[in-house]
């Protein structure tokens, strides 16, 4: 699969900094953004800190960015991509 947003090298930013949009953004439970959150692998831990993330993961601004321009099909995609990333590595 060829990824169209997905960094290779930083996936687990990405990840992080997706859930933590989703998180942050989603509109409800009933929200596409909500199904997205259900879906993601990334399972933070105890000490985990959404501010933390705003502040100091690099990805966080631009997915944020989508999601206030209601780019939603670009959260999914990502999504996607981190999906079949995280299932196929060796």
């Amino acid at each position: 699969m060829k990824y169209k947003y997905l960094d290779k090298e930083n996936y687990f930013d990405q990840a992080e900094a997706l859930h933590t949009v989703l998180t942050l953004w989603h509109d409800g439970q009933w929200s596409e953004t909500y199904a997205l959150l259900c879906r993601s692998k990334f399972k933070p831990g105890p000490f985990w800190s959404e501010s933390e993330v705003q502040k100091n993961n690099s990805y966080y601004q631009e997915l944020e960015q989508w999601t206030s321009d209601n780019q939603i099909d670009k959260l999914r995609q990502l999504m996607d991509e981190i999906e079949h990333f995280l299932d196929n590595q060796e």
